[in-house]
């Protein structure tokens, strides 16, 4: 809202500027105020604020910034009287700098014949004036442009001339402000000779005068939509000049052909056409001179564009600015690329050195993305890729072990369970040996089993108790004499205990022993046998065996010395105290003292041991005395 206002603030002050610049007095009026151009001609003159083409030089220099391309521009129109009146003009926009513009104005006659005082004709004489333009228009804010006629003006009268310099200023607005009265509202101002040309073609001196002229141009626009018509209008103030009116409107069909229409407070009603063809303009106007005192003038002008367009410099500009960026981003990415190039071999050669060869690999082949054919990254791949290949042998050597492995475990648990099972069955049969040596079978292939190892000592520890059993049986049994089945049961011991070399050799032992004295007995029973039957040869020689075998055995060495004193026993001569004592004895034994005469007996025989006569005497009453005890019983 303040943008707004800020510009309609500056319309104003246009609009009465104007009126606060101090006129001069006097001078000689400009031959080509008259204008220039049958565009602008032909809407009544009114072109400070509506800028078509290069005559803008003449009309509003600041208005040169609004043509968006090179435009060359030549004008001509018919004076009375053989005059010339012609202007050609070019321009040159620039994106930063501004624009240019040159033009030159001319007006020319010849045979205009010479009076002196007295009115007598004499020589012929020309009249020619040129203005030469030299322009220049710049954006200084916000669509405000600000431009400036550098002048040279030539005036030759017959053959007096001479040459003057001069200063045009323009400004030219074109609101932004959307507003169905003030969308599309141009303004201009300029202001001619700001600084007067002084010329001096005869004796004396003279200016050409300042002149103000503020316009305004409008197209009329409905809503979103612009009309074909622009209206113009532009108010002049001279210093030998009253305020004065010029209005127009053109209408355009398609931008192609173009009908205009004026009015100009000096010459009256306008009349133009025009039409284009790609980048030509043809204009004609008609307007008569001075309002009707001369006759009416035909004006022409031929417009060229060419040459590329503001905005397409300042696209080209745009395009130039954005490949320089992309030059220098291609440059910045080339070094980054070149940069990440070197990055990446050194992570890879880090990797690879590490033996991270998958990441290796991966940072060599993003170089090769970046890079391709960079042969120190081919290199390294190709090692990468043998070195992972050599890994994956590895690897695969390793599965295959663990495969063989997995095998040999599942063909291992597979015989452990086997053997285990056979184990478990055997101990249920009681056949602990055949269970243990199942079980040690199992061990051996899977020692670190607990529960095999408690299964093993579990059935040595009952098995042990069952041979304990079994010993603990067999001498009872010994002791009541069963020898036989004594040496049975420690047998099945024996079996029981092959694998516990101690207790094998315990009961090897105890075999042995119980053998011995099975052969012992034997040898006794066989001894009491021919004891009994007086067959004391025999009865002596199995006592004898039977002593080697069991040599402190007292029994059968009582029964062996007995048997042997029976077996040699022969006559022998006693001494006749040897006799009496024996007699003595014979006494006791008639007496029914038996035991005692047994006892000086047996004394007697510890002196002569095979005394045959003793050894039948004892015989003789021991025999008495069982008899005795027998019948007592």
């Amino acid at each position: 809202m303040k943008h707004r206002y800020s510009k309609i603030l500056f319309i104003l002050v246009v609009c009465f500027l104007p009126g606060l610049l101090l006129a001069q007095q006097g001078g000689t009026s400009s031959p080509f105020l008259m204008g220039t151009g049958a565009r602008q001609l032909g809407t009544g003159g009114a072109a400070s604020a509506n800028p078509q083409d290069p005559t803008a030089i003449f009309w509003n220099p600041a208005g040169l910034e609004a043509l968006p391309r090179q435009a060359l521009t030549a004008f001509y129109a018919s004076l009375p009287y053989g005059t010339s009146y012609n202007f050609i003009g070019y321009v040159r926009p620039t994106l930063n700098l501004g624009t240019f513009g040159i033009g030159i104005h001319r007006i020319a006659t010849g045979g205009i014949s010479e009076r002196d005082e007295r009115d007598v004709v004499g020589n012929e004489f020309s009249y020619n004036q040129n203005e030469i333009y030299f322009s220049y228009a710049k954006n200084v804010w916000d669509q405000l442009v600000v431009g400036i006629n550098l002048k040279v003006n030539y005036q030759a009268i017959g053959q007096f001339s001479d040459t003057g310099f001069g200063i045009d200023l323009g400004v030219f607005y074109q609101l932004g402000i959307q507003n169905m009265f003030l969308r599309d509202l141009k303004v201009g101002l300029s202001i001619y000779n700001v600084y007067s040309p002084r010329l001096k073609p005869g004796a004396s001196t003279d200016y050409i005068p300042h002149n103000i002229r503020f316009g305004l141009s409008k197209a009329l626009t409905y809503g979103d939509v612009r009309s074909p018509f622009v209206f113009v209008v532009d108010v002049n103030k001279g210093d030998q000049q009253e305020f004065h009116l010029n209005v127009g409107t053109e209408y355009s069909y398609q931008q192609r052909a173009m009908l205009r229409l004026g009015y100009n407070a000096i010459n009256g009603l306008t009349f133009g056409v025009g039409a284009t063809y790609q980048n030509f303009q043809l204009d004609y106007a008609y307007a008569k001179i001075a309002g009707g005192v001369f006759p009416g003038s035909h004006r022409v002008s031929v417009t060229v564009a060419f040459g590329k367009s503001r905005q397409e410099l300042w696209e080209l500009a745009e395009e130039k600015r954005r490949q320089e960026i992309e030059r220098e981003l291609a440059k910045e990415r080339e070094r980054a690329r070149q940069e990440t190039i070197k990055r990446l071999l050194e992570e890879g050669k880090g990797y690879y050195a590490s033996g991270d060869y998958f990441n290796a690999l991966i940072r060599f082949t993003q170089v090769l993305e970046l890079d391709e054919g960079n042969p120190e990254a081919e290199e390294m791949v190709s090692e990468t890729n043998t070195r992972i290949h050599e890994l994956r042998q590895r690897e695969m050597e390793k599965l295959a072990a663990k495969i063989q492995e997995e095998r040999e475990r599942k063909q291992l648990m597979e015989f452990v369970d086997k053997h285990v099972s056979k184990g478990v069955e055997y101990l249920e049969k009681g056949d602990y040996n055949a269970a243990i040596v199942e079980w040690k079978l199992a061990l051996e292939r899977q020692p670190d089993s607990k529960l095999i190892k408690d299964y093993i000592e579990k059935a040595k520890a009952e098995l042990l108790k069952r041979i304990d059993a079994l010993i603990k049986r067999a001498d009872q049994l010994a002791k009541k004499g069963n020898y036989n089945e004594a040496i049975q049961v420690l047998n099945e011991a024996q079996v029981l205990s092959q694998n516990d070399l101690v207790k094998q050799e315990q009961i090897t032992r105890r075999i042995s022993e119980l053998e011995k004295r099975l052969n012992v007995y034997d040898f006794y029973q066989q001894g009491l046998v021919a004891y009994r039957a007086e067959d004391w040869q025999k009865a002596m020689n199995n006592f004898e065996k039977a002593l080697k075998l069991d040599p402190n055995n007292w029994k059968i060495k009582k029964f062996y010395e007995d048997a042997k004193r029976h077996a040699l026993a022969r006559e022998q001569q006693m001494t006749p105290e040897m006799e009496k004592r024996f007699y003595r004895a014979v006494n006791l034994y008639v007496e029914d003292r038996i035991e005692e005469a047994i006892a000086i007996w047996e004394e007697l025989l510890q002196e002569q041991p095979y005394n045959k006569r003793i050894i039948d005497a004892i015989d003789k009453a021991r025999k008495q005395l069982a008899k005795r005890h027998k019948t007592t019983k």
